[in-house]
C-alpha cells in the first residue's frame, strides 16, 4: 500500500497533514500521524497496520483499536477485508483532525 505520497500531495488538504506511519508498523501513539482507518460494518473504527495473507490471498487485514482523544494504541484486531470501508484519519499538527473519504489529485 503505497499512499503516503498521494496523502501528502492532496489539493484538498486544508493544510500539511502529519505523515502515514509505515506499512506495518504499530506506533507507540498515533497521535503523531495521520492514519488509513478502517470502518467495519459494526461501525468500529481501527488504524490500519497491514493484510494478511489466508489461502495464498491477502484477504484479512491487521488493524489495531485506537483511543481517539489520547491517540494511544489499543488491541490488535484481524478483521476480513471484504466488506470493510477505508477512510484517511489527517491529523495536523495544531491539533486538529479530520476525517476524508477521498484523496485528490494536484491539479
Amino acid at each position: 500500500m503505497f499512499v503516503s505520497r498521494p496523502v501528502k500531495m492532496d489539493a484538498r488538504a486544508p493544510k500539511e497533514p502529519k505523515p502515514l506511519p509505515r506499512y506495518a508498523f504499530r506506533p507507540d501513539s498515533y497521535q503523531d500521524y495521520s492514519s488509513v482507518v478502517v470502518s467495519a460494518s459494526s461501525g468500529e473504527q481501527h488504524a490500519f497496520v497491514r493484510l494478511l495473507p489466508s489461502n495464498g490471498e491477502f484477504d484479512w487485514i491487521e488493524a489495531v483499536k485506537v483511543e481517539p482523544r489520547t491517540g494511544q494504541p489499543g488491541d490488535v484486531v484481524t478483521l476480513p477485508l471484504s466488506g470493510q470501508k477505508f477512510l484517511l484519519l489527517r491529523r495536523y499538527d495544531d491539533g486538529d483532525s479530520e476525517i476524508v473519504s477521498e484523496v485528490a489529485p494536484i491539479e
